[in-house]
């Protein structure tokens, strides 16, 4: 017998479905928008010819009805999905506006197999240089210098740990990560061979060059909409409707499914863990100047990104839902699951969804790329398709980068 009330969480989901359905009522007998194909300018009216171009028969209220189930906002959607967030001012952390000549001799003078072995190493930061300044040199060396010494390189990789190992808990990483991607947030850096194009003269020659890329698990790439709604539906019917044992992990792994989807949404550089670390503090109500709920969320959650603390648009929904799961009263964590836990409750809620199936393994993660609209397609490459689909990462550390 489950030992928390889940009462409260559960009318969360209820009056949501009560939100579904009136939207449903209210569509009925209501056809989609007709794009118009021309305006008369001198009587100011657009021009709409249904004939000229006939959508397919429900294709916008079901696209429509998805969205609304993804971000758990069936009546104002758009005001999450399309809000423009101000950018804030973030200044470079002051790490990165040091000399970057004192931290290469403190690597250097620790790296000993680099220096015994006297092999070419990357090169001496100018006197006035800061360790910013120099982590674009040496990523331009890579990329435009067409740089690929393996001794090199080996040394650029141990430079780019050592920074790692140096900052402080406190220092967003995300300027470091995004020139030299580590394994700490996806499957590491790759250096690869390509080339570009430029005009010499009358000719245009083809110069080769270096690409650092960043190895990304498979369970990033997106998938459709409607089979991310689906899997959303059935974590909300085993939530409600499911044995007492697993409707508690079900509440709790919807809650996450719906939070990483809102991440994908706003397109944020950050982790899974750091998602999943969310706490009741970092929820906040913010109401809006202009009381217009179609352009203006009200809820918000802090997320911690690679580049700092981000604001992400969430719905009423999810932010009662998030506050009404069950936890022990002395603690501020939203979760109370451990994530292993939540991941088994989502594979069976992605396992009896029948679009998901020719789709390859899908975890949280893959909720962290915003659905796409290529209903049944998912964006493989040949032979990473049958090895994605048959083996899963249960790693936590991965990066998200929105694709």
């Amino acid at each position: 017998m489950n030992q928390y009330p889940l009462e409260a969480a559960k009318e969360v989901l209820r009056s949501f479905l009560v939100d579904i359905a009136k939207v449903k009522e209210l569509r009925q007998g209501m056809s989609g928008p007709i794009p118009a194909t021309s305006c008369s300018v001198q009587d100011r009216i657009l021009e709409l010819h249904p004939t000229e171009f006939t959508p397919v028969a429900g294709t916008f209220w079901l696209k429509d009805g998805a969205y609304g189930i993804l971000l758990a906002e069936p009546w104002f959607w758009r005001a999450i999905a399309n809000y423009s967030y101000k950018a804030p001012h973030s200044p470079v952390p002051e790490y990165y506006n040091q000399p970057a000549l004192s931290l290469y001799e403190q690597w250097y003078a620790e790296e000993k197999d680099v220096r015994y072995r006297g092999l070419k190493t990357i090169p001496l930061p100018e006197e006035d240089e800061t360790l910013l300044v120099y982590m674009r040199r040496l990523e331009s060396m890579v990329s435009d210098g067409n740089e690929h010494r393996d001794a090199w390189i080996e040394s650029l990789r141990s430079f780019a740990q050592f920074l790692r190992d140096d900052m402080d808990g406190l220092t967003p990483k995300g300027h470091l990560e995004v020139l030299f991607p580590s394994k700490e947030g996806c499957k590491g850096m790759e250096i690869r061979q390509g080339y570009t194009h430029e005009k010499v003269g009358d000719e245009v020659v083809q110069i080769e060059r270096q690409y650092i890329l960043r190895r990304i698990e498979g369970t990033v790439y997106p998938i459709d909409y409607l089979a991310a709604a689906e899997i959303v539906q059935n974590l909300t019917h085993t939530a409600l409707e499911g044995r007492a044992n697993a409707q508690h992990s079900a509440l709790e792994a919807l809650a996450f499914a719906w939070l990483c989807l809102a991440v994908g949404f706003r397109r944020i550089m950050t982790r899974e863990q750091l998602v999943f670390a969310v706490t009741t503090k970092q929820l906040r109500y913010l109401e809006s100047a202009d009381g217009d709920k179609y352009f203006s969320p009200t809820h918000f959650v802090e997320i911690e990104s690679l580049f700092g603390i981000t604001d992400v648009a969430i719905s009423k929904t999810l932010h009662d839902l998030l506050l009404a799961l069950p936890r022990n009263a002395d603690s501020q964590k939203v979760f109370n699951f451990d994530w292993e836990t939540l991941l088994r409750t989502f594979r069976k809620a992605v396992a009896q969804s029948k679009r998901a199936q020719s789709l390859g393994a899908i975890t949280f993660l893959t909720f962290m790329s915003q659905p796409h609209d290529a209903i049944g397609y998912r964006s493989f490459l040949g032979k990473e398709k049958k090895r994605i689909t048959i083996r899963t990462s249960k790693s936590k550390t991965v990066t998200h980068r929105a694709t």
